[in-house]
């Protein structure tokens, strides 16, 4: 193995409305942060992009229907009824405007 140094800093926020915080806190880091939480406030604030569908079923029958589009995903972390949206960041725009098209039409499907 060869001889390497590796930093983790960490920043614990807690309180009320703490994941106001995380877009000036990250900033300085660039766009790769891994952001950690307890509750689905961090994505109601648009920190994170999941598509709730409101019920686990229409979520089962989602993931059929991209499996047939050729999209590979899985509901949202411990959510049943939502599926996120995580681009790799080497992401096309035209391969964005593609996947959107596909979900689109998934969506229509349900």
């Amino acid at each position: 193995m060869k001889n390497f140094t590796f930093s983790f800093p960490t920043q614990v926020i807690f309180g009320r409305d703490a994941e106001t915080h995380a877009g000036a806190l990250s900033a300085p880091f660039g766009p790769n942060v891994m952001l950690l939480y307890g509750s689905d406030r961090i994505r109601r604030s648009g920190l994170l992009l999941a598509v709730e569908l409101g019920s686990s079923a229409k979520m089962f029958r989602m993931m059929e229907l991209f499996k047939e589009a050729g999209i590979l995903s899985d509901w949202f972390l411990y959510c049943d009824t939502a599926f996120r949206i995580s681009p790799p960041l080497t992401i096309t725009e035209e391969e964005v405007r593609d996947s959107a098209r596909l979900i689109r039409e998934c969506l229509d499907r349900i």
